[in-house]
């Protein structure tokens, strides 16, 4: 009788942990084990198999008795811990048990403010095709925490993206050059694009004795974490004017580099091409349709000094590091083209307050090229300058413009910023919606081609 006692408690422990071993070992495979705590202090169980926003989501339930849909994971899971776990001894424990989870990368100086926002991601290694769809759903996730509609990918941009991501590794440095000394808005017009670009550029190293960088949902979350720590980088993601995107990675050979571009663009209209290469003088035909709900309001032209372009360059020489990367500015206007002549462009703006509101503003970095160029200056240099408008436009009623412009600052050649300034409802301020680049030779042919004979002695 009393061995089949002792069968019985055998047979009875036996099956007590077998059946408790699917859920032991779901346990140590779990990707996310504060989540799982917190399910085994609530309902005596884990769902390591259901996706993690419905777990989060049945735990809101039991806790509050309604879901935070509109906040981020990473929020949600914040309150959930303090209501949850309470003690920090019981967080600490179950990230201690934590098995495969790879640490946070971390570039140089820049370091997560709390690494724990990473638990909830995998770490298995994905595709390339996987991790653009990552990024920019995570992308689009932080713009609608914000209220704002998600950016559409756009394939031109990529492209330029893309490029941009591999020229850095060959400088190995980060740069917004290519090796052409070809900056943003020329790559992009180079390429085709007609809408207006901002460019955001990481990049991410390892030393030899860490892991090799690799494809992952946390490297995803990692390059969006590190726009979002910037703030020039912040005003540009969180723009309601921006409504495309392209996004470019590229790794160094020995993985231990990772270099990534996304372009932020604004598209409000259809633009016919316009001539790459110009003679000084000669008339510029630009013309397209400005779309709804944008109203056109002026065509604006810089220039840009060589000399400031190749200073920026050698300023981010030598470093792959975020903190050492120095900002790119479009040029500011010289002159401005509409419909209805004025006797300058700022005074317009100056009179609507503009000026004054765009210079309190809280950042100095690349967001203020959605703005009208002739803005920047109000932020950079003081008071802005007084920008000539000229009439010469015509515009009819379903937003088609039409113009003739001159391409001459100084008799200076080199590279003019074309574009094309659009008026929004409610918006005290124009927007760009397409900026274009324009490369001006000082000569016309004839007088380039006798000043050469001249010199040749024919």
């Amino acid at each position: 009788m009393l061995n089949l006692s002792k069968n019985i408690i055998l047979l009875l422990v036996i099956a007590f942990v077998l059946l408790m071993m699917p859920y032991s070992l779901a346990t140590v495979q779990d990707n996310y084990p504060v989540v799982g705590k917190m399910e085994t202090v609530l309902f005596g169980m884990t769902s390591p198999s259901l996706k993690i926003s419905d777990r989060i989501s049945a735990i809101e339930k039991n806790i509050f008795g309604k879901t935070y849909q509109g906040d981020s994971l990473y929020d949600r899971t914040e309150r959930l811990k303090l209501n949850v776990l309470g003690s920090s001894e019981d967080l600490r424990n179950v990230e201690e048990e934590a098995v495969g989870i790879e640490q946070p990368l971390v570039n140089q100086k820049t370091k997560p403010q709390n690494e724990s926002s990473y638990e909830n991601l995998q770490t298995t290694e994905i595709t390339p095709e996987q991790f653009v769809e990552t990024f920019s759903r995570f992308l689009n996730e932080e713009r609608s925490y914000k209220g704002l509609l998600p950016l559409v990918s756009d394939t031109l941009a990529s492209n330029v993206a893309h490029e941009q991501a591999r020229e850095i590794l060959l400088k190995n440095y980060l740069s917004y050059s290519n090796s052409k000394n070809q900056y943003p808005d020329e790559r992009y017009t180079l390429a085709g694009g007609t809408g207006a670009i901002l460019e955001v550029i990481k990049g991410f190293e390892k030393n030899p004795k860490e892991k090799k960088i690799k494809l992952t949902e946390l490297l995803a979350m990692q390059l969006l974490d590190a726009i979002k720590d910037n703030q020039d980088d912040t005003q540009i993601l969180f723009s309601p004017y921006i409504n495309h995107f392209g996004f470019g990675f590229a790794f160094s050979d020995d993985k231990r580099r990772f270099s990534s571009v996304v372009e932020f663009v604004t598209k409000g209209g259809d633009f016919e091409p316009i001539k790459p290469v110009v003679t000084l003088n000669e008339k510029l035909r630009i013309m397209g349709k400005v779309n709804h709900p944008y109203k056109f309001k002026a065509i604006s032209v810089a220039y840009y000094d060589v000399s400031r372009l190749n200073l920026e360059d050698s300023e981010n020489l030598g470093y792959f590091s975020n903190d050492y990367l120095k900002p790119y500015f479009p040029p500011q206007d010289y002159i401005a083209y509409s419909n209805i002549a004025r006797s300058n462009f700022v005074k317009v703006l100056k009179g609507i307050g503009v000026i004054g509101a765009i210079g309190a503003a809280p950042f100095t970095g690349g967001a203020t090229a959605i703005l009208a160029p002739a803005l920047i200056s109000s932020i950079q240099n003081g008071p802005p300058k007084e920008i000539p408008l000229k009439g010469g436009v015509k515009v009819n009623s379903k937003g088609e413009f039409a113009s003739e412009v001159e391409l001459n600052y100084q008799g200076k050649g080199g590279l003019y910023y074309i574009s094309v300034l659009a008026e929004l409802s409610g918006v005290s301020f124009p927007i760009v919606i397409s900026r274009r680049t324009v490369r001006v030779n000082r000569f016309l042919p004839a007088a380039y081609n006798h000043e050469i004979n001249n010199k040749n002695g024919i």
